[in-house]
């Protein structure tokens, strides 16, 4: 379980992007107590423990480039006809200038009578777990037979975690699940390696996404403003403080839970 460890800054302050690094902006809607995401991490892949040899790095370089391969058929989309919107087509992502409503990530049944709401960071190693290990589950016990729907939320940790976000709120709203699941399955990957926001590029334009919009996307303020107030909302809302926590109607549940677990909960709200 990764937790959010950072210090105290100003009443209302975010991050807006300079160049490739965020610095410290105005967001006058942010409530007093937030956490300084700039001091929560190093960068991502610097870990001097972890020296991986040319084969290694080949043999890594080609799973990366099969799961963002999968992802492209899933989302059906290829070169010049991507179909990630009018917007896309004009690389500029929707919603920038204006107000962004950030997609709802929902596995299962809209209309299914109980949530469960997922925070997760997309570098969090125990949230990846959590969708790898425990989600499958999940879907088969409560998913599936419309017993329950899984809402994912963002609460990133960290820059790249922030960048990860935003690449996933820019993918058409029928396809955003598609890709949180690639970006959790190739997580080792793309996450440790000594350029999390290159490899994060080459899987936007392996779903269809040129440069152009990619840097669009990070661009878009009310984007990256959307995907922290959702942060804020969560530590507001819920006191949510580390992720993976899940919160089923109104009570929080912190760290990876099991699909037994999440069944339990489940069951006793059903009667």
């Amino acid at each position: 379980m990764r937790t959010n460890n950072g210090g105290l800054i100003a009443a209302g302050a975010l991050f807006r992007y300079e160049g490739n690094l965020p610095k410290v902006g105005v967001f006058p809607f942010a409530p007093k107590r937030r956490s300084d995401f700039a001091q929560i991490t190093s960068e991502i892949g610097a870990n001097k423990e972890a020296q991986f040899v040319s084969t290694l790095q080949v043999s890594v370089g080609r799973i990366m480039a099969a799961a963002v391969f999968i992802l492209g058929l899933s989302l059906n989309i290829s070169g010049q006809n991507a179909g990630l919107s009018a917007a896309a087509a004009q690389d500029k992502p929707a919603g920038e200038g204006t107000t962004f409503t950030l997609p709802e990530l929902v596995y299962g049944n809209p209309d299914a009578p109980i949530t469960i709401v997922e925070y997760a960071s997309l570098t969090c190693p125990h949230c990846a777990a959590f969708h790898s290990d425990v989600l499958p589950d999940v879907k088969t016990k409560l998913l599936d037979t419309g017993k329950a729907r899984l809402v994912f939320r963002h609460f990133p940790l960290d820059q790249i975690a922030l960048r990860a976000s935003v690449l996933v709120s820019c993918v058409p709203p029928e396809r955003s699940t598609a890709m949180l699941d690639v970006l959790f399955s190739t997580q080792s990957t793309w996450a440790r390696s000594q350029d999390p926001v290159a490899a994060l590029a080459r899987i936007g334009r392996g779903a269809g996404m040129s440069d152009a919009y990619i840097t669009g996307c990070y661009e878009n303020q009310p984007l990256i403003e959307a995907v922290i107030a959702e942060r804020l909302e969560a530590e507001k809302t819920h006191q949510v403080e580390s992720t993976p926590s899940f919160v089923i109607e109104g009570k929080l549940y912190r760290g990876g839970m099991t699909a037994e677990k999440m069944a339990v909960v489940v069951e006793s709200l059903a009667k």
